[in-house]
């Protein structure tokens, strides 16, 4: 249309300025006519320029306006967040020793290796064949001498998880399947390679067995007394989620010649079921051990170790604390001491690194602070007795911040290095006592680098909030491409959305690259959100003053501190929308994000927008070791405060969406159940989303979830009531 109009006007132009001869004519004629053809030529040139103008000003507003080619014009698309396209292309690190590193990539395998440790001089070296064979592993291991790779591969969800092994020789470039029958397909659950030679232990039906050299046609059975409810060597859903970190459960002493596992017995503990559609006529159901709150019955566990050279076993039983009732292993460690293997098992913390008197774990420390005295998180050398019969604990030298883990002891050059969250909370830095600066770079992602620029990134601020109850929160800002947080008096105002999670000794506000909030960053740059993360009382790595408060109090203080921030940071900033804030979270972040719409006591409703996904609705219906291990042995009326079908009517006041998976082994389906019951009975109006067979983190639905908050914030913001 543009184009068009404008074309006419040029035309007209032409023609009128080509009609001198009509204009010489009319000189001879009488003056009145000519007076009239002046009076014309003038009107007509009057409606020329008026449509002049008019098409000028239809080609601003209609045309796009001139792209500046430096500037970044993509916005972040829901395909760029599940396609994981940002993340880096380095997956793993794995030390082999102090001079080899194992990194696996996106598409290979690779050994760095240090050829010159004066000038620390590394070369990459590849390895050859085709490593990929049987698909790409999830996961890679390597034998001591670095001839051997163990590759994991695994698909399903963790309740039914399929997983498999395979050896691959890098000199004969084959491969060597990992079971009892060797047959490829056998659900082997963990390996663990012995760390002085290429032999390995596994599990295979909860049972443990040992294989004596990778090549070897037939493996050792170690226990034979296994079930779905007895396992040897694997963790359960309980220790792999809560405790353990990890499925393994077995470990190799430092001289390679004793095998130590833990065994699981859930015979006596309740088992929650777990319903499984997938097409059957007659639905499935899974029996899962499931502890819960209050539950006498705990599962039973004991260690075992496994002498390889003369085959001998040996159960040693776990004690608990003096003052608990509750039994528990929290890690297991083999060091070596005085020169004797000793198998460290502490009460309430992980032992990482040894000395040949000493070993080295992460305790409470309490130091003086600006605000009084705190209590951190140090690193600490505990010095044994020659007769291992008592320990002393040494504070090795810290500041006023938490100790994350400890990455390496370095015998020779008497060095510890860890990671703590410092200078600032948000931060992660690595630090050696003594310090000595240490640094490799073995690659950039130039290709990543580059694509970046093309996209509209949020930028990324962050502040600290005085709130009224004296807390400072610490805050985390993303901001769209091109918008000042500081603008006094915005033409525009933008939609706020907060990710919360507010789970005791977690942390959102983090300087680490966008990735890790991929699908924040979508709502800052391509729906043009203000993205904001919240740490208030109960969050991590600021001291236990920080996190004690919410010590027994699930749903009360770190509730209270995101409300609070949030309307301080209304007030302080013009350009977020009062009247378009959001609040969104999963699992503990979803009760959270609920429990704010029950906890805003302010006149105007400080959120118009909730969306929960997998959330606990009542934490007596959750796992009984983590939610002890935070509201201890309080009564029934501190777990009353936790549950939101108590007072369901301000949900009237929100538009509010719920998710949940059917098969949530984390966060059972019943939760949200019995939420959406008190929703109903009350006539609140919501959108709800079941995912069938779907487990905690729904991955295999993450396009439509994602699509569906999105649709869902969109309506919200545009006014629509749910």
């Amino acid at each position: 249309m543009t184009t068009r109009s404008s074309s006419l006007g040029i035309k007209d132009v032409e023609l009128l300025g080509g009609d001198q001869t009509i204009g010489d004519e009319e000189d001879s004629s009488i003056g009145g006519h000519q007076e009239r053809n002046w009076r014309g030529i003038i009107t007509a040139l009057l409606v020329i320029a008026i449509m002049c103008s008019l098409i000028a000003l239809a080609v601003l507003v209609l045309s796009p306006p001139l792209i500046n080619a430096d500037q970044p014009q993509q916005r972040i698309s829901l395909s760029d967040v599940l396609s994981l396209r940002f993340l880096s292309f380095v997956e793993s690190l794995e030390w082999i020793d102090s001079k080899r590193l194992l990194v696996k990539y996106t598409e290979g395998i690779k050994i760095l290796e240090l050829i010159d440790e004066e000038t620390t001089k590394w070369e990459w070296k590849n390895l050859e064949g085709d490593l990929f064979r049987y698909g790409k592993p999830n996961s890679v291991d390597v034998s001591s001498d670095a001839r051997y790779l163990i590759f994991h591969y695994y698909i399903g969800k963790r309740s039914s998880k399929t997983s498999t092994f395979r050896v691959y020789d890098t000199k004969t470039e084959t491969f060597e399947n990992v079971g009892p029958e060797k047959s490829g397909d056998e659900n082997v659950k963990v390996v663990a390679w012995n760390p002085k030679g290429n032999d390995f232990a596994y599990v295979y039906n909860n049972n443990v067995f040992y294989q004596s050299d990778p090549l070897t046609l037939k493996s050792q059975q170690i226990t034979n007394d296994s079930s779905e409810d007895i396992l040897n060597g694997v963790a359960d859903w309980l220790y792999e989620e809560e405790i353990l970190q990890t499925s393994q459960a077995l470990w190799w002493s430092k001289n390679g010649k004793f095998l130590a596992f833990l065994t699981i017995d859930n015979r006596e503990v309740p088992h929650v079921p777990i319903m499984h559609f997938a097409h059957h006529q007659y639905p499935k159901v899974a029996r899962q051990p499931y502890p819960k709150v209050d539950e006498k019955h705990l599962p039973q566990i004991w260690l075992s170790i496994w002498n390889k050279e003369d085959g001998t076993l040996k159960k040693i039983n776990v004690e608990g604390i003096p003052e608990s009732s509750r039994i528990y292993l929290f890690s297991a460690q083999w060091v070596e001491l005085y020169g004797q293997q000793i198998l460290i098992a502490p009460e309430d913390s992980k032992v990482r690194f040894y000395s040949s008197d000493a070993f080295y774990t992460l305790l409470p420390h309490r130091r003086p602070s600006n605000n009084g005295e705190n209590v951190y998180t140090h690193l600490a050398c505990i010095n044994v007795s020659h007769g291992l019969e008592r320990g002393r604990e040494t504070f090795l030298p810290s500041g006023n911040f938490d100790v994350e883990k400890i990455n390496f002891l370095s015998h020779e050059r008497q060095k510890i290095y860890f990671t703590a969250a410092a200078p600032l909370p948000s931060q992660r830095h690595l630090y050696v006592i003594p310090s000595f600066p240490v640094l490799l770079d073995f690659g950039r992602n130039e290709a990543l680098e580059q694509a970046l620029h093309a996209y509209r990134l949020p930028s990324v601020h962050f502040t600290n909030i005085k709130l009224k109850n004296g807390i400072e929160s610490l805050v985390k800002i993303l901001v769209p491409y091109g918008v000042s947080l500081e603008e006094k008096r915005p033409e525009k105002r933008y939609p706020v959305l907060i990710d919360v999670y507010a789970g005791p000794g977690t942390q959102k506000v983090t300087e680490e690259w966008l990735s890790a909030n991929m699908f924040d960053v979508f709502f800052a740059s391509s729906l043009d959100y203000v993205v904001i993360f919240i740490d208030g009382r109960g969050s991590g790595h600021q001291g236990w003053r920080m996190k004690q408060p919410l010590y027994g109090n699930f749903g009360t203080v770190e509730i209270d501190d995101q409300i609070d921030s949030m309307r301080e940071l209304l007030r302080l900033y013009p350009i977020l929308d009062l009247k378009r804030v959001g609040i969104w979270g999963w699992s503990y972040g979803g009760f959270a994000a609920a429990r704010a719409v029950q906890r805003d006591h302010s006149s105007n409703r400080t959120f118009q927008c909730v969306a929960s996904v997998a959330p606990v609705s009542n934490f007596k219906y959750y796992d009984a070791t983590y939610a002890e291990r935070y509201m201890g042995q309080v009564g029934a009326d501190a777990y009353e405060r936790t549950d939101l079908t108590q007072d369901v009517r301000p949900f009237h006041n929100v538009s509010f969406m719920l998710a949940h998976g059917s098969a949530d082994d984390n966060v059972h389906y019943q939760n949200t159940a019995e939420f959406v019951r008190a929703l109903t009975e009350e006539n609140v109006q919501f959108e709800l989303m079941v995912y069938t067979d779907d487990s905690h983190n729904l991955s295999t639905v993450r396009w439509h979830l994602y699509t569906m908050i999105v649709q869902f914030l969109k309506k919200c913001f545009n006014g629509s009531k749910i």
